[in-house]
């Protein structure tokens, strides 16, 4: 039995050289040197591709710094932070006196829908400052 799995992984060493049984020939130091070069400068161009697209992009307007995002991120951050830091002062001595559940959640919708059209403005006031510093 083993030396029919020889004779088997024989022939198909043979199949894959093609060559009735001779090993595929190797390929020499110039060939090899050949394909690196050609490897090497299709990462080149393919890296040449990219830089000329994103300039491209950028040139559109499709592309904004990082650093204006980050700026931008950041002040959302601090605006949304301030807004629900405070909301519990603003909102806690309406709400004690009070005994009807649905008066409680009329309130606190109502000054949660004001809380989220305040974010709503700094996300527009913050997007509409990255469009003038692009310009």
């Amino acid at each position: 039995m083993a030396a029919r799995h020889a004779d088997t992984r024989a022939a198909r060493k043979a199949e894959k050289s093609g060559n009735d049984g001779q090993p595929a020939p190797q390929a020499n130091a110039s060939d090899s040197i050949g394909n690196s070069y050609q490897a090497a400068r299709a990462v080149k161009e393919k890296y040449n591709a990219l830089q000329a697209k994103l300039e491209y992009e950028r040139q559109a307007g499709n592309l904004i710094p990082r650093e204006d995002v980050d700026f931008a991120l950041n002040a959302i951050g601090a605006a949304v932070r301030a807004r629900l830091e405070v909301m519990a002062d603003q909102i806690g001595p309406i709400l004690a006196p009070m005994n009807d559940i649905d008066e409680v959640h009329a309130v606190l919708s109502e000054h949660l829908r004001g809380v989220l059209a305040s974010i709503a403005d700094d996300l527009h006031h913050q997007e509409s400052s990255i469009g003038r510093n692009q310009a």
